[in-house]
């Protein structure tokens, strides 16, 4: 369990009342980021209270917990105030996480979007400055799915993006399917055949992994794998 001196506050603002809980940042960011709560909540809380102001120690009634939240019990609370609500970073967590986030939605674009005229990915560096152009402002706290939409809308204008998806077809010498197929089943699998010389599947993939998923199957199969 973290200790009051070492958590920070996350807050939620409900039926026109404010309340507070002190969690430990480094767990309040997992539960954001998509960890069952319940996974972390022997650690996350310095205390098993709401507050009006954590700050002055001012506890919120039984009354206005039960008409918030319809219970008094903390798991479910604190679940609310930290999914719904805010969590308050130190300066030097803040950095990290946006230079930790900044760098998850670059890759998530470069990996699942292509430039619709010379149908090839975005260079990162390309992806970084068009952010910067835009001005995009970059939740630390929140999923990169969860912000995705508003930060592509944002550099649309600046850098010309297509999130196109093809169908990936190939036959895989019996020898290697195996392997190849657990490398594979991590994508939309459309179609799956096998036969006495291995195995004729087909994937759907966004364009801009295209190279880099063929270039890792031709590497598997020591270059004898056929695309169609």
């Amino acid at each position: 369990m973290v200790t009051v001196d070492k958590a920070i506050v996350a807050s939620h603002d409900k039926n026109g009342k404010h309340f507070e809980i002190l969690v430990d940042a480094d767990l309040a960011l997992e539960v954001r980021e998509g960890k069952q709560i319940e996974q972390v909540f022997g650690n996350l809380l310095a205390s098993d209270d709401v507050y009006k102001d954590a700050g002055k120690g001012e506890r919120v009634p039984s009354k206005d917990l039960l008409d918030a939240f319809n219970t008094e019990e903390m798991l479910p609370i604190a679940k609310e105030i930290i999914l719904d609500g805010r969590v308050e970073l130190t300066t030097e967590q803040k950095r990290k996480k946006l230079e930790q986030k900044r760098k998850e939605i670059i890759l998530y674009i470069s990996k699942n979007a292509i430039n619709p005229l010379t149908k090839t990915p975005h260079p990162p560096q390309r992806i970084e400055l068009a952010i910067d152009q835009a001005r995009v402002t970059i939740d630390p706290t929140k999923p990169v799915k969860a912000q995705i939409d508003k930060i592509i809308e944002k550099i649309k204008p600046i850098l010309p993006l297509s999130f196109d998806q093809d169908v990936l077809s190939m036959k895989i010498p019996i020898s290697f399917a195996n392997k190849v197929l657990g490398f594979l089943s991590k994508y939309e699998v459309v179609e799956k055949k096998w036969n006495s010389d291995g195995l004729n599947i087909k994937i759907k993939i966004s364009s801009g992994l295209k190279q880099e998923v063929t270039n890792n199957v031709y590497a598997a199969t020591s270059g004898k794998v056929m695309f169609e």
